[in-house]
């Protein structure tokens, strides 16, 4: 059966669910452990490493959000249990139905996605060259979509295929997709994705974990969401606590 046609007999689903899960097989062999006990451990691999987010990924999945505060309140018990809902709603207020899709949206995208993406750079900058980026551009079919640079807005831009003027792209898009594509060419080459005509990327490092926030004017940045980030990721700890003592019971 061709892949065509396989994809065409799946079921479509949602893109926000709190049914859906990915895990790390750890085998032994190719993964033997868990990556949050390997990331930024000599057990890792010592290479040079180019990681980024979207500066509005939870806008990818406002489509499919509940449309009430009760199913807000209803997703997050079901992913978190009744214990959190009550500090996930102050990080995260909806004060009207017509709050909730943005709010829970803002919530999914911060722990899926850019608390894991934030943690897992600054574990491997103890043991690797690490370049992070943000992605802010929003171009013509981004806000028509999204409204912002939601989950996946990024990828037309750094794989060159960005194409303007356009519906779709403007020339400030193409100029965009121009720094990112040069920069991804370089770092395969060289490990660096700084060179010539390129915008100047420090290194992701403490005490400041500098970013190159793609976007109009591409620009230094640091600090971005990092209550929100300090928040999911103890959130993060917690049921990763509490998943070790229930593999040990």
């Amino acid at each position: 059966m061709s892949a065509d046609r396989i994809v065409d007999q799946l079921a479509p689903g949602p893109t926000l669910s709190n049914e859906t899960h990915f895990y790390p097989i750890v085998d032994g062999w190719v993964l033997p452990d868990d990556p949050a006990e390997l990331i930024g451990t000599s057990r890792q691999a010592a290479i040079p490493v180019l990681i980024g987010y979207n500066a509005d990924e939870g806008d990818f999945f406002t489509a499919d959000a509940p449309k009430s505060i009760s199913g807000f309140e209803t997703f997050v018990r079901g992913k978190f249990g009744s214990a959190q809902l009550e500090s996930i709603l102050a990080m995260y207020p909806a004060r009207t139905d017509a709050d909730a899709p943005a709010a829970l949206s803002r919530f999914f995208g911060d722990y899926e996605l850019l608390t894991s993406t934030v943690q897992t750079a600054r574990a491997t900058a103890r043991v690797s060259d690490v370049h992070m980026y943000q992605f802010s551009q929003v171009g013509p079919r981004t806000r028509r979509l999204w409204n912002g640079a939601a989950h996946t807005t990024d990828l037309p831009y750094m794989f060159d295929h960005v194409t303007a003027p356009s519906d779709d792209f403007d020339s400030r898009d193409k100029a965009v997709s121009q720094a990112m594509a040069g920069a991804w060419v370089a770092f395969v080459k060289t490990g660096n994705p700084n060179g010539p005509g390129l915008p100047k990327w420090p290194r992701y490092q403490p005490p400041t974990y500098q970013y190159l926030n793609y976007s109009e004017g591409t620009t230094i940045g640091s600090g971005f969401r990092e209550s929100q980030i300090q928040f999911c990721r103890r959130l993060l700890d917690m049921l990763r606590r509490d998943s070790s003592k229930l593999a040990q019971q």
